[in-house]
């Protein structure tokens, strides 16, 4: 019985982990979407390939495996960057 439990506690440890994951990378894609590369100007960090888009979006990443909210990671940027940051 301990074994069954044991097992049951592995996979649901396992798939919410899955879950966090997938939702964490949807969350991720949509910031990158969101926010405007400070390089480009006119382009979102999603479509751009300046370095400091790239260094935007670990930071972002960074930020989401932290545990922090899509807000949160708007909010530290913003208060970094400026308003000039918010793509949409």
């Amino acid at each position: 019985m301990y074994k069954c439990l044991l097992i049951f506690l592995v996979l649901f440890s396992s798939i919410s982990a899955i879950s966090k994951e997938k939702n964490d990378s949807l969350v991720a894609k949509e910031l990158f979407e969101e926010l405007r590369c400070l390089v480009c100007q006119n382009q979102s960090i999603s479509e751009s390939d300046a370095p400091l888009a790239k260094d935007l979006k670990l930071i972002i990443i960074e930020q989401l495996n932290e545990g922090k909210t899509k807000t949160e990671v708007k909010s530290f940027l913003v208060n970094k960057y400026g308003e000039f940051i918010l793509f949409k």
